[in-house]
């Protein structure tokens, strides 16, 4: 995989485990709201809350993918840096094997 490819797959990990981080905490802000709202209409049994189980998963899944989408957009940068500095490397590398060429001490007309 390129790095340029493991770079937007690590960007779409992070920010989509964020996406689901917020939304995860908005539906149970809205859930608890809610049901609030019916206690105090009646409507519901304030002994029974309703379950947030799912969106806790939901909120550690999301965690875990943008701490993956860091992690995959870490290696890529660490890829992109070796290859920039191997690419430094062989160009100073032609570059002395120029100077130890000889050449003519005299330019032709």
């Amino acid at each position: 995989m390129s790095i340029r490819s493991r770079s937007v797959l690590g960007a779409v990990a992070f920010f989509g485990g964020l996406l689901l981080i917020a939304y995860a905490g908005v539906a149970k802000s809205s859930e608890r709201i809610q049901f609030e709202r019916d206690v105090q209409r009646g409507q519901a049994d304030p002994s029974r809350p309703p379950s947030k189980a799912g969106l806790n998963v939901l909120m550690i899944v999301g965690s875990a993918a943008s701490v993956v989408g860091v992690v995959v957009i870490g290696l890529a940068t660490r890829d992109m840096f070796a290859q920039i500095g191997s690419a430094s490397e062989s160009a100073e590398q032609r570059l002395q094997r120029e100077l130890m060429n000889p050449r003519d001490p005299k330019p032709k007309p």
